[in-house]
């Protein structure tokens, strides 16, 4: 049994497209970002689960534990093999993420824990297998989840997924990308939320909505195999138009939409993520400043879950 200290880290991500439609089957892309969360385990004799972040301090009963946030994800992907633990563990979580921006950090955190839970208790930690223990923590804490940032978290690239029938895709291909905050986030499951709410009025609206967005994922991915960026910024446009019959834009979101499409450089752009907030992707780069937000340096990382 492994009970010498060691450290894990998983990148945090960005989605591309595909945003929503993911929960209900249809293929979306993910990229690992080259910003990661580390989490150092160092095994303690009681059993107990102690987490020390920038977001505070945390003890509970390894076998009884108490799931309260921010911690309810790293304790519950411990929590899950407690039988096989032999003891306590201490984490300490160490984010190149900021705290305001999403960009995957839950997901990076649970699948780094998860890693961390299945060394402590033998089992394998190879990072699909890493990816399914994340993958039902999320879904026990949030009731649901399409896994997308969790695979982006262990496997790393940029990554064509599908939920139900599970497909991934992998490609080593580097896309070009800028990514702006709008200065706030609004939280996910409130956001999925509003857009169950849309779909109750007009369900068959949104069964076409999903099947067109479905087939931009499909386009994409062949753009992307053949580094077509061009081809792949005409297709986020799209998606953004669709995003928006969504609900999930706002004028502050196509401010920065707009002002990316209008830099040199880029070829598209659109929301990335839930949206109502947070983050808009443009696919190209460029040395435009005045982005109607803040550019967050970010770049794609082949570099999944690691052992350090």
């Amino acid at each position: 049994m492994e009970r010498a200290s060691f450290r894990v880290s998983a990148p945090g991500s960005v989605m591309l497209m595909g945003e929503h439609a993911v929960l209900d089957g249809s293929r979306c892309i993910v990229s690992a970002i080259n910003k990661r969360v580390a989490v150092t385990c160092n095994p303690i004799e009681d059993r107990r689960i102690v987490i020390d972040s920038a977001l505070g301090h945390f003890e509970t009963d390894l076998d009884e534990p108490e799931l309260k946030p921010p911690f309810d994800f790293a304790t519950a992907a411990i929590a899950h093999l407690n039988e096989e633990i032999p003891g306590g563990v201490e984490l300490e979580i160490k984010s190149e993420i900021d705290s305001k921006v999403g960009l995957g950090s839950s997901a990076a955190v649970v699948a780094a824990a998860s890693a961390i839970a299945r060394r402590l208790a033998g089992l394998q930690c190879a990072p699909k297998l890493v990816m399914e223990h994340a993958l039902s923590v999320i879904r026990f804490i949030q009731g649901r989840g399409s896994g997308a940032d969790v695979a982006a978290s262990t496997i790393g690239g940029v990554i064509g997924y599908r939920m139900d029938p599970r497909e991934i895709f992998e490609f080593d291909n580097c896309i070009p990308l800028t990514l702006v905050y709008c200065g706030y986030k609004r939280p996910t499951p409130e956001v999925i939320d509003l857009v169950r709410d849309h779909k109750k009025k007009f369900p068959e609206g949104f069964i076409a909505l999903y099947e067109l967005l479905n087939a931009t994922v499909t386009e994409a991915l062949e753009a992307i195999e053949k580094e077509d960026w061009h081809r792949l910024g005409f297709l986020a446009n799209f998606n953004q138009g669709l995003m928006e019959s969504m609900g999930v834009n706002n004028a502050d979101l196509s401010r920065i939409v707009y002002a990316l499409r209008e830099s040199p450089g880029i070829y598209g752009a659109k929301i990335s993520g839930s949206g109502l907030g947070d983050c808009v992707i443009g696919i190209g780069t460029t040395s435009t400043k005045e982005l109607a937000g803040e550019v967050i340096e970010i770049a794609p990382s082949k570099t999944g879950l690691c052992f350090e």
